[in-house]
């Protein structure tokens, strides 16, 4: 099934960080609070690496006040008569206090999301790295500051976004573009697509597959219940494998070939049923399916 590259809107919303003055959105609830660090120094990386600064803090006026209330720059407390201050914001954004925040946060290991994102690594062969790259695919697209930071990069090649993605993840980017590569399991999973035929925003170009990014950080673990929005699952066989005795022999290495492929990742692992109509082929996938 392919995945639907859909962006979906939302707040955010944190306790973390300040107000500003005036502001109707200056409160967000986050809907996943445990990367709210993350995002921060994500979107610092991005605005003082990547010089997304200058499409935020104009000379007159701040166009995102929410993005940089959420990692903690009240642009109109800068000075203390309460008006804006262009120089002041890229001072404070150059002030221990952010060049910390920029430098280094840990990926969370408790959670809705940390648990999700290990089921799906496990069950889909995924490397850390390009377990990484599904989260920051799926929390732009439900984390507001972050998706509005990521959006101010403008159209990127498939060049470019390796690079954002090797600068926010510190990797190298060779190790990037073989993890989005056709032939990565991100893509032959389905669960993201690269689209190489044109430029395009972030959340365009890197596709995820529809209803993912919304479930990902919301449920408990639960496994397929990512999915819930973009497939359903088969039925459960009304036939157990003992139900197939007269392919015993061929069930004991067809089961031996595909235990094996799933401990130790290996790719391109098919099994081939044939026969003519009726005679119980789904029932015998579906049976496998439940063996493993």
């Amino acid at each position: 099934m392919p995945p639907s590259t859909a962006s979906t809107e939302s707040n955010i919303e944190t306790n973390a960080a300040p107000t500003v003055p005036g502001h109707p959105g200056a409160t967000w609830r986050s809907r996943a609070p445990e990367y709210d660090d993350l995002c921060r120094h994500w979107i610092l990386r991005l605005l003082l690496d990547l010089g997304g600064h200058k499409d935020v803090l104009h000379e007159s006026h701040c166009s995102d006040r929410e993005m940089l209330t959420f990692i903690g720059l009240a642009v109109y407390d800068i000075v203390p008569d309460g008006k804006y201050d262009q120089e002041g914001a890229f001072r404070e954004l150059a002030s221990p206090r952010f060049l910390a925040l920029r430098g280094h946060s840990a990926w969370p290991t408790s959670g809705p999301g940390a648990s999700n994102l290990a089921w799906l690594r496990e069950r889909l062969c995924l490397s850390v790295l390009q377990e990484q790259i599904l989260a920051l695919s799926a929390l732009a697209r439900v984390h507001s500051p972050l998706r509005r930071a990521l959006s101010n990069l403008g159209s990127l090649d498939d060049l470019k976004l390796a690079s954002v993605l090797a600068l926010l993840l510190g990797a190298p980017g060779q190790e990037v573009e073989e993890a989005l590569s056709p032939s990565g399991a991100l893509q032959r999973s389905c669960l993201m697509r690269i689209d190489p035929q044109s430029d395009a925003a972030f959340g365009v170009k890197l596709g995820l597959m529809r209803g993912v990014a919304e479930r990902l950080f919301t449920q408990e673990a639960g496994g397929l219940a990512v999915f819930q929005k973009s497939s359903a699952p088969s039925p459960g066989s009304t036939v157990p494998i003992t139900g197939f005795e007269y392919l015993a022999p061929q069930l004991h290495y067809t089961l031996a070939y595909l235990r094996d492929s799933l401990a130790t990742g290996r790719r391109g692992a098919n099994v081939l049923i044939r026969g003519p109509e009726g005679v119980g082929k789904s029932s015998l996938a579906r049976a496998i399916g439940q063996e493993l």
